[in-house]
Order: C-alpha cells, then sequence, then structure tokens
C-alpha cells in the first residue's frame, strides 16, 4: 500500500478503538507504519496481552523520529540568505564552507548548521579547496588566492594574480596535488606550486590550455587534464611535459572527469557524447553513445567502478567502468551530480525536486521537494550521512538517511529476515543515534514477528 493507504488505515482504525486489529496489523506493516502504529498504542495506554513485548517495541518506538523510509531526508536543518555557488566540507566533517555570491566565504558548523563565522566578509570567490588534512583552506578570489587556518580562520597567506596584458583582473582555478602543494592556474595558461610560508612558488609550467574558463582536472597519478574547444590536452606535473593533442569530439568538451586512481579520463561533449581515455597512455578507451544532446556534467562514484553523465535531453546515464558499459538512465534533466562517498546514492539537482538515486539499482529512492530555488552547488559530508545544497537563495541541509535502513523501512515486516536484520545495525554503526534507534527497532520488530509466527 501507499503511505496515505496507510496513513487512512492507522486513522480509521484509532477512531474506532480499534487498539486489538492495530496491534495485529503490527506484524504485517512495513516498519515505518509499523512503528507508528505502535507509538499509536503507546500514546492511548492500551497494552496487550503479551506486555514484555509490547514494553519493548514502545520504549525502542519511542527513540524511532523522522522518517527514513520516505525519501532519505527530514526536513531540511538549516537556511541561510545569498547565493552559494561553490561549498566544500572538511575531511572530518565537522565544518562547511560556502562562498557567498560577492558576499565573501561563510563557514557553519555540522551536523547543526549554525554559523561559524567567514574567512572573507566581502568580494567574489569563485573557487574554494580544503587541504586533505582539513587545516588549511584556499579561496580563490579577485587578482589573488587566499589561504586560511582551520578551525580558528586565522589569514595564512596570499598569493597574487597578476592582470593580463590588457589589465583585466584575473581569478585562479586552484587544486591540491598528492604532495599536498596548492596548484594555481589561470586565464593566461600557465600553472604554479605553491607551500607555506605562500612566499614564492616551488614552481611553474607554462603555455597550457588550462585555462579559468577552461574545464580541466587534477588526476592521481601527476596529470593534469584539460579541454579547449574539442581537444583534450594532458600535462605531466613530474615534468612540466605536455602531452599531444587528443581529439575525436565533434564540437566543444563542456565537462571532464577522472576515476580515484587517476588512470581513466572521461570526457562529455556538446556532441552528445562522452569519450574516455587512459592515462598515462593517453590512449582512446571508448566512446559512449545514447544522449541526444550535449553533455553538461559527469561524476565517477568513489569506487571509480560507475560514471554518470547527464545531458540536455533529460536523462542521466550510468555506465559501468572501465568498460563503458552501460548500467542504466534516469529520467532529470541534471545540471550537478554527486555520489555519496559510501557509494551508495547519486544525488541529481536540476529541473524539478533534488534527487536520490540508489546504486547499482539506479532506483529513484528520494525526492527533496522543499528547494524550489535554483541549485548552484552540491557537497555530502564523509560519512555520507548530511546532503549540502547551495541554491540562489542559501543554504539548505538534509539529513540523508542510510540507504540500507529505508530499504528495511519500507519492506513488510514478513519479507525481513533476522539475519538481514542483523546486518542492519551493522551498517548503521557509526552513524546517527536516530538510524542506529531505528536499526535496532527494526530487528526488534522482526525477533518479536518470528516468535508470533513459531507460536
Amino acid at each position: 500500500m501507499s503511505g496515505p493507504e496507510w496513513d487512512a488505515v492507522i486513522a480509521t482504525l484509532s477512531a474506532h478503538e480499534a487498539w486489538e486489529e492495530l496491534w495485529r496489523l503490527v506484524a504485517h506493516a512495513p516498519p515505518q507504519w509499523g512503528v507508528r502504529m505502535v507509538q499509536t498504542l503507546a500514546e492511548q495506554a492500551w497494552r496487550p496481552d503479551d506486555q514484555a513485548a509490547f514494553a519493548e517495541l514502545a520504549e525502542l518506538a519511542s527513540r524511532c523520529t523522522g522518517d527514513p523510509g520516505n525519501g532519505y531526508a527530514d526536513t531540511p536543518l538549516k537556511r541561510h540568505t545569498g547565493e552559494l555557488h561553490r561549498l566544500v566540507v572538511t575531511p572530518d566533517g565537522t565544518l562547511l564552507a560556502g562562498a557567498v555570491l560577492a558576499s565573501g566565504i561563510r563557514l557553519w558548523h555540522l551536523p547543526s548548521g549554525s554559523p561559524a563565522g567567514a574567512l572573507a566578509d566581502q568580494g567574489h570567490w569563485s573557487d574554494l579547496q580544503v587541504f586533505p588534512n582539513g587545516d588549511l583552506i584556499a579561496g580563490s578570489g579577485p587578482d589573488m588566492v587566499r589561504i586560511w587556518r582551520l578551525p580558528s580562520a586565522r589569514r595564512d597567506g596570499t598569493i597574487p594574480i597578476p592582470p593580463d596584458i590588457e589589465g583585466t583582473p584575473h581569478q585562479a582555478r586552484i587544486a591540491i596535488t598528492a604532495e599536498d602543494q596548492l596548484l594555481v592556474t589561470t586565464g593566461t595558461g600557465w600553472m604554479q606550486f605553491w607551500r607555506p610560508p605562500w612566499t614564492r612558488p616551488e614552481r611553474r609550467i607554462g603555455e597550457l590550455t588550462l585555462a579559468v574558463r577552461h574545464p580541466w582536472v587534477l588526476a592521481n597519478g601527476g596529470h593534469v587534464v584539460g579541454a579547449h574547444g574539442g581537444c583534450i590536452d594532458i600535462a605531466d606535473l613530474s615534468s612540466g611535459d605536455r602531452f599531444s593533442w587528443l581529439t575525436g569530439h565533434d564540437g566543444a568538451v563542456r565537462c571532464l572527469a577522472v576515476t580515484p586512481d587517476g588512470r581513466l579520463v572521461a570526457s562529455g561533449g556538446r556532441d552528445g557524447t562522452v569519450r574516455l581515455w587512459r592515462l598515462p597512455g593517453r590512449e582512446a578507451a571508448g566512446v559512449l553513445t545514447g544522449h541526444a544532446g550535449r553533455v553538461d556534467r559527469l561524476a565517477v562514484a568513489p569506487n571509480g567502478k560507475v560514471l554518470a553523465s547527464a545531458g540536455k535531453d533529460g536523462t542521466i546515464r550510468l555506465w559501468r567502468l572501465p568498460s563503458g558499459e552501460p548500467a542504466g538512465v534516469l529520467p532529470h534533466l541534471a545540471t550537478h551530480l554527486e555520489f555519496t562517498p559510501d557509494g551508495k546514492l547519486l544525488v541529481s539537482a536540476g529541473e524539478g525536486p533534488i534527487r536520490l538515486w540508489r546504486l547499482p539499482s539506479g532506483e529513484l529512492t528520494g525526492e527533496l521537494t522543499g528547494c524550489t530555488c535554483w541549485v548552484t552547488s552540491l557537497a555530502v559530508t564523509p560519512d555520507s550521512g548530511l546532503l549540502a545544497v547551495g541554491t540562489s537563495t542559501g543554504l539548505r541541509l538534509w539529513r540523508l538517511w542510510h540507504p540500507a535502513l529505508t530499504t528495511a523501512c519500507r519492506t513488510p515486516l514478513s519479507r525481513l529476515d533476522r539475519s538481514a536484520t542483523g546486518r542492519l545495525g551493522s551498517a548503521c554503526r557509526g552513524r546517527t543515534e536516530v538510524e542506529q534507534d531505528w536499526a535496532r527497532m527494526i530487528t526488534a520488530l522482526v525477533r518479536w514477528r518470528a516468535l508470533q509466527v513459531d507460536h
């Protein structure tokens, strides 16, 4: 039955004070509705013959808040004003930084969403990067890149960015290398490598096409991959050598993505194709077709085995890597894609509500309908438990439920077994307390039902 139908059943039985019938129905309903039934019976001070079992379930149900079966997310925790076009989370998941359009860089505590100060109170900051150990954050502003200490927000250094030959101010793109170097590149096509105390660059690579306005990505293994028009350009950071042009797209390359091991690069083009390239050998590794329009966004799963591509045709396509074999088509006109760090979910944002897709099946498992503004950025905490959404009007935080918990909550109790629910407890270990409470409740419900059947 659907959610409204279960609501109607509970309301009807409660109106007729049919408590025995409601208690019997607990053994057949999905846990998310069984919990509500137990809570209703406890509120009425009703008790069945088996009072000990009921007391245990009622006590557990009293701690089950929210609705993990309904779209993975609770009501947004916080909302802050101002357009956010870049969001980053520290590696320990305790701090969120966001670049607010023309209003500087703001910090928020996680998971509460409470303000934690500001790194800058004004200016347009186009890029943010947190260093892997979480003690430094770099921001790209007009004519400079600035570095701060975290969590103190103390300024640690400033890297000036010279204007172009016509005197026009530059805004840099930044990245952090595997050696904890700060990599800076601008529209003039050069890259510089910096370390504390940020007084002079360690080295510089020139005559590259990695301009701010063009897509580029940093790959593990010491390579930078950039696009200019329909061509791919690969630079070896260790030697400063630029590989020859890689061609294949019929039209401009709009987006790039790289696998975590740095061995495979994907490029999405205006021609509607996704192309794969191997590193460091720079061989073509496949042409993925299926989109009926340009490809605007690419994302690679944390395990490097799934690629997602979002097209202007209103679809998201999943591909298995490294083969490029099609793995599913998801209906959404998306402008942003983000995998959760545990690889269980793909988050897509664009036209309509934010959508949550379970992997590897591609099942639509939830929609965040409270966000009606244009989404400008996405970020997920390292534990995959919190989704930060930057919009044209501010920041919204959503708590994500563990996918295994959501599935269990939606499954009729008769179809859950004790071994599966035992694994559910292990899966939710280390997550939020409310998720662990739900796992305990579902385990108790399955155990109780098994005893009912045996007798």
